[in-house]
């Protein structure tokens, strides 16, 4: 049985992001950090699976888990380009910045 695209695995992904979005968090971060190609179809699909992410994170008022994303992204980072990864990071930056009380994880970075 042949897996399913990067594609649909964002699409079911997408359906548990209300009711269940622990399960949701779950398929995303395989998504985003799993062993997928690095085609620019995939790609795409891994940075709108990052800012689905990104979003249910701040949700959640998880500012620390999405600083530890920053960190685990590295291996993508290495892949994209350095204006696209530019862009992902203040995307996750600013994302930090919508959950309440997350200073300290702004400036420490813990």
């Amino acid at each position: 049985m042949t897996r399913p695209s990067l594609s649909e695995q964002y699409a079911s992904a997408q359906e548990y992001e209300e009711a269940q979005p622990q399960t949701a968090i779950n398929k995303l971060k395989d998504i985003v950090l799993g062993d997928h190609p690095n085609d620019a179809e995939s790609i795409k699909t891994k940075e709108q699976a990052l800012q689905s992410l990104a979003n249910l994170y701040a949700k959640q008022g998880d500012a620390k888990a999405l600083r530890t994303l920053l960190t685990e992204l590295r291996s993508l980072f290495a892949l994209i380009p350095k204006a696209k990864t530019a862009k992902i990071v203040r995307t996750v930056v600013d994302t930090i910045a919508k959950v309440p009380n997350s200073t300290a994880v702004q400036v420490r970075g813990n």
